[in-house]
């Protein structure tokens, strides 16, 4: 072969690798190839590709995270002991509690599917602003003595607070998938964290501030920060109602049916939202096993505390993680939600408080290793590939409505249901936690085959 020949053979391979990018994100291949034959992998950092633009929303909306979060679970250690103090049950503790859970699944799914005509900026001001104001006052029934009136009330503030809080979280969720395509596990793992660790951290804060306080101190102080923070939220985060329109897919086109009739999101979702009624359901267990032990607020607090910072670490690891190797989602997934299952043997009303608080580490931890995987699981498929940056704003805001849906049905219909057995049979919590953990272990087995066999499947044909 001639020189000239080798020459321009050396510059089309040049001018190859030159233009080695990604179609769809336009970010630079790093071909990693080596005798080992790995396949090709995209170099993106999450700091390095972010303007200071989406810097500064991502720090609001995760502050914001935190002070909703807050507010809509301060009450968590002490509320059943006020409703059992003006003459009610855990029954009825339970459905005041989940009942704002109720209102994420019928609304969140109407606001991620109208999102686009609503606006994420009008959704995360309006929805934090209900979620605020309604907690405030739901502090204000310290002084109702009457049952009928206390649960009357205590239902509707709830069931308002869950509609704002719906609007907010699927609003929150768009913006950041929005902002950060190529890092939504990344993101989604922050924003978990913030959430998760502030739902239960917040209740350690408010049980001791209901030791000395009452009720309406932490409630109407967590819900004036929030009120407080709708201040800068206009100015701040972006609404996505006009982008829409240089898309080529409008967002009211994606079907929900189609994508609900999945096989594979109905059981991630049966499984995710079976996972979320076991938290919804420790917040109603654990602070009525302290308080039938005669111990303080702050015992429940504590285990809650624990639950919180092992999800938030462990949330934003798998992010991290799942960034850096996606092949193993599924594996953290089915790890995560059997971790769940098996943790839940360990809340036994004979157990001494160190094995419970270790439980609870180990809860909120297994929760983090599933609930990223699962929720970036279920955008995959609804985009039929991988996140980019051309992915149309509709995916992200339907399927956070529907992701939130889930939980919240999972989170009504569990601790409803296991509190109304355990008052009818008198049974220790114990015998529940025991029967939530085989349905939910063989919930994940039955996932985890169907997943296997539908990755064989692909692989045959």
């Amino acid at each position: 072969m001639s020189s000239s020949t080798n020459d321009i053979l050396l510059l089309q391979l040049e001018d190859k690798e030159e233009h080695s990018t990604n179609p769809r994100t336009g970010t630079k291949i790093i071909d990693n190839r080596d005798s080992a034959n790995k396949p090709k992998t995209v170099e993106t950092s999450l700091w390095g590709d972010s303007t200071r633009k989406q810097i500064a929303i991502l720090t609001f909306l995760l502050m914001l995270q935190i002070f909703v979060s807050c507010c809509a679970s301060i009450h968590v250690a002490f509320f059943t002991r006020v409703v059992l103090e003006k003459g009610g049950s855990v029954l009825h503790a339970a459905i005041i509690l989940q009942i704002y859970t109720a209102a994420t699944t019928v609304f969140g799914p109407i606001f991620g599917k109208f999102q686009h005509k609503f606006g994420s900026r009008n959704l995360i001001f309006a929805g934090s602003g209900i979620c605020g104001i309604c907690q405030a006052l739901l502090g204000t029934l310290q002084y109702v003595n009457n049952l009928v009136v206390f649960i009357a009330v205590g239902i509707a503030l709830r069931f308002l607070t869950g509609i704002g809080n719906s609007a907010y979280n699927t609003a929150a969720t768009t913006i950041a998938c929005q902002e950060f395509p190529e890092h939504v596990s990344k993101v989604f793992g922050f924003l978990q964290a913030a959430s998760g660790c502030t739902l239960f951290v917040a209740p350690a804060l408010g049980g001791v501030l209901y030791e000395y306080f009452g009720m309406f101190m932490p409630l109407a102080t967590a819900g004036g920060i929030v009120v407080g923070s709708m201040s800068f939220q206009y100015f701040v985060f972006p609404d996505y109602s006009e982008i829409n329109k240089n898309k080529q897919q409008e967002p009211d086109k994606f079907n929900s049916c189609t994508f609900l009739l999945d096989p594979l999101v109905i059981g991630i979702l049966c499984v995710v939202g079976i996972g979320s009624g076991v938290f919804g359901y420790c917040e109603v267990a654990l602070t009525t096993y302290f308080d039938e032990r005669n111990l303080s607020t702050s015992y429940a607090g504590a285990a809650l505390f624990a639950i919180g910072v092992s999800y938030a670490i462990f949330s934003s690891l798998t992010g991290y993680v799942i960034s850096w190797k996606p092949n193993i989602r599924p594996h953290s997934l089915i790890l995560g939600l059997m971790g769940i299952g098996g943790v839940m043997w360990l809340f036994s009303i004979d157990q001494i408080l160190g094995v419970v608080y270790f439980g609870a580490f180990l809860l909120g931890g297994f929760a983090g290793m599933c609930v990223v995987p699962a929720f970036e699981e279920l955008l995959v498929i609804a985009n039929k590939g991988i996140i980019t940056k051309n992915t149309n704003t509709g995916i992200y805001s339907n399927v956070s409505g529907i992701w939130y849906a889930n939980m919240g049905i999972g989170m009504t219909v569990i601790p409803i249901v296991t509190s109304a057995i355990k008052d009818w049979t008198k049974s220790p919590f114990s015998i529940s936690f025991y029967g939530l953990s085989i349905f939910h272990i063989v919930c994940t087995s039955l996932l985890a085959i169907f997943m296997i066999y539908k990755k064989v499947r692909n692989r045959r044909n």
